[in-house]
């Protein structure tokens, strides 16, 4: 008997960026137990507030249209945005189409006040991070917020911090003055800065560094020996910190 494979889709809608990618499960023979999970193919595409069913399938279908895809999983922070993507994967894709909802992700306790509030990103993030990482842990993601989230020993989602995000911080500061330019986001190569240029990224991406590594600290002071383990698009801009 051949594996079972699975082709399945993965979305990722955020604030500023939607990712999609393909990955293929392959199953041994005989065995419920996924023997392999393949990424194969990521596209990345800013997220519009005004997308459409069909608009989406002429961006999207000509990367995947000779695949069958079984599942589709959509992880959205853009509620508006989600019928769209829904009927895209039941109408034109012909695939089973799955809205993850915060409340209903197996094997994770949501030990907040308002459990309906979270965010289904930060707890994806928590999810994932302590299955490949273990526990206590803290993920930081940096996208369009910067956030923080903890996990204790046995995977219990316990909350954590919503910061702005370093993109936030340039856009205000260069939109909301007259005179300071948006700056490329690179780590200064000393503090003090020589021009206004050089003190920006002093004050954006160092700033924001040191916010990370002093919020850090006071989490696991409340969180004692927690692993740390950062995502998201920004995080390459402060990693080699």
């Amino acid at each position: 008997m051949k594996n079972k494979i699975t082709n399945f889709l993965a979305v990722d809608i955020g604030n500023t960026e939607t990712a999609v990618a393909i990955y293929k499960t392959i199953r041994k023979n005989k065995s419920h137990n996924c023997s392999s999970i393949i990424r194969e193919k990521v596209i990345r595409i800013p997220t519009r507030h005004y997308e459409t069913p069909d608009s989406l399938f002429s961006v999207f279908a000509p990367h995947f249209q000779k695949k069958k895809l079984n599942v589709i999983a959509i992880s959205s922070v853009v509620p508006q945005l989600n019928s769209a993507w829904s009927e895209f994967g039941n109408r034109l894709l012909d695939s089973k189409t799955l809205l993850l909802d915060p409340m209903k992700i197996p094997g994770i306790e949501l030990k907040i006040d308002n459990p309906s509030e979270a965010g289904i990103d930060r707890i994806v993030n928590a999810w994932m991070g302590f299955r490949r990482y273990g526990g206590p842990l803290i993920v930081v993601d940096m996208g369009t917020a910067t956030t923080f989230d903890a996990i204790d020993k046995n995977g219990a989602y316990l909350g954590g911090i919503i910061a702005p995000g370093i993109s936030l911080v340039t856009e205000a500061l260069s939109t909301r003055t007259a005179k300071l330019p948006k700056i490329d986001l690179a780590m200064p190569k000393r503090v003090i800065g020589k021009n206004t240029v050089s003190a920006l990224q002093s004050g954006i991406v160092l700033g924001h560094a040191k916010m990370i590594e002093g919020l850090l600290s006071e989490m696991q002071s409340e969180l004692p020996e927690a692993k740390v383990v950062g995502t998201g698009g920004l995080m390459r801009v402060v990693q080699k910190r």
